[in-house]
């Protein structure tokens, strides 16, 4: 198992099966940016056929783009 936050830690893998998973509440974005690059690194690797970031993260991300220029100060419990 190999556990990393970013592109730059994308880790050297010598196993001819790799299965992809990714934490529910990460930014979608970061997560696709992510499975594409390990996608072109690894060809042969299983990826979730859909983000496994969980609908209702997406949602609120979403919404807090559209909206982000509205506020001078966004608060995330």
């Amino acid at each position: 198992m190999h556990v990393f936050q970013d592109e730059q830690s994308i880790p050297q893998i010598s196993a001819s099966q790799i299965a992809v998973l990714s934490q529910t509440t990460l930014n979608f974005s970061d997560v696709q940016k992510i499975l594409q690059l390990i996608k072109k690194k690894y060809p042969q690797a299983h990826l979730p056929i859909s983000s496994d970031v969980c609908t209702a993260t997406y949602e609120r991300q979403t919404v807090i783009r559209q909206h982000a220029d509205l506020f001078e100060t966004l608060i995330v419990i």
